[in-house]
């Protein structure tokens, strides 16, 4: 809810004499505070996370390009010394001084990037052949110690995002031999896997108070992947590939990739219905408005792919605004009825 609207009901409040005056000022002053001290904090962590970033590209940078020149000990020296000293800083911050200083959080966000910056300089200077999959497993196997000892987001954040790329790259070593078909479906299979073990980990961390605070986070990467996977598959492409046609080239001989595609457009309307309802039913107003948004990107990528090879494209805009006007029209004439429903959920 924006700050306008709740100083809307604490005015509609103080006509209707269920609180004071000066109640009224006391509670307009703490939402004041608590909204900018809140924008603050999202602020300075956007601030912190662009800065770590830079952080550690530079260093990694700045090594790389006079790597040739270091000796061999020191070379030793600064592979360890990359993750160990913004490691220990964090250690000291967080653990030891229980505070939660800037530099801190800037160290603790480094570390990780850090962790796979030593681990691809160590294998360049004793010219081990690193495979890529175990790179990044190794790297991975390394971030762990910072999400079970800080137990910070931005820890859950590195590390669900290092297993995701890690995944991709086991996957392209699997099926490196496999036709497009199988491709399709084994990556499908590994995307919807990964997306349920986050999802299962959400719900265990919402049972735990130290972990409660990630469970969101955790959620909201499952239901991205989910619907980024099942909105691929509402394309054409998708069914006719699955079912050894390519899209590109080969016409398919049979209209079986059709009811395929329906039921996979279903599927995904489907989904978006149970996330607006789950939303809803949790009082996440703000998210539910995000799927109505997805569904709505949906339908005008639908819209585009089915009418922009039949019309004049001059028609086809107007056709195009006509529809969503008188959609917007529709949404605005129902919007009671709309949040009626949404107070019924409480």
């Amino acid at each position: 809810m924006k700050k306008k609207e709740i100083f809307e009901f604490i005015n509609s409040w103080k006509e209707k004499n269920i609180i004071t005056e000066e109640q009224g000022i006391c509670m307009e002053k703490d939402v004041r505070h608590s909204l900018s001290e809140k924008s603050g904090r999202h602020f300075v962590s956007i601030l912190l996370s662009m800065g770590a970033v830079a952080i550690g590209a530079g260093i990694l940078l700045l090594i790389a390009s006079n790597w040739s020149g270091i000796p061999r000990i020191v070379k030793l020296i600064l592979i360890l010394l990359l993750p160990l000293i913004p490691f220990a800083y964090t250690y000291y911050d967080f653990i030891v001084r229980g505070q939660k200083g800037i530099f801190g959080r800037v160290a603790n966000m480094l570390s990780p990037a850090l962790v796979g910056g030593a681990l691809a300089l160590f294998g360049q200077t004793y010219n081990l052949e690193t495979n890529p999959v175990s790179f990044m497993w190794m790297w991975c196997l390394f971030t762990v110690p910072f999400v079970l000892l800080f137990k910070k987001r931005e820890n859950v954040f590195s590390l669900t995002v290092l297993v995701g790329i890690a995944l991709l790259v086991q996957f392209a070593d699997w099926v490196g031999y496999q036709n497009e078909s199988q491709i399709i479906i084994l990556q499908s299979i590994v995307s919807l896997v990964y997306a349920g073990a986050l999802y299962g980990l959400s719900r265990l961390a919402d049972s735990s108070k130290i972990w409660k605070k990630n469970s969101n986070l955790l959620r909201s990467f499952a239901s991205w992947i989910t619907t980024i996977l099942l909105f691929i598959t509402t394309f054409n492409w998708y069914s006719q590939e699955l079912l050894g046609y390519s899209y590109w080239s080969d016409a398919p001989q049979s209209n079986a990739w059709i009811v395929l595609a329906i039921v996979f457009n279903i599927v995904f309307i489907l989904f978006l219905v149970f996330m607006g309802y789950i939303r809803i039913k949790n009082q996440e107003y703000r998210r539910a408005f995000g799927v109505v948004r997805i569904f709505a990107l949906y339908l005008l990528v639908k819209y585009i792919v089915l009418f922009s090879d039949m019309f004049d494209t001059g028609l086809f805009m107007i056709i195009g605004g006509i529809l969503f006007v008188g959609g917007g029209w529709y949404l605005e004439k129902k919007k009671s009825s709309l949040i009626e429903l949404m107070k019924s959920e409480d």
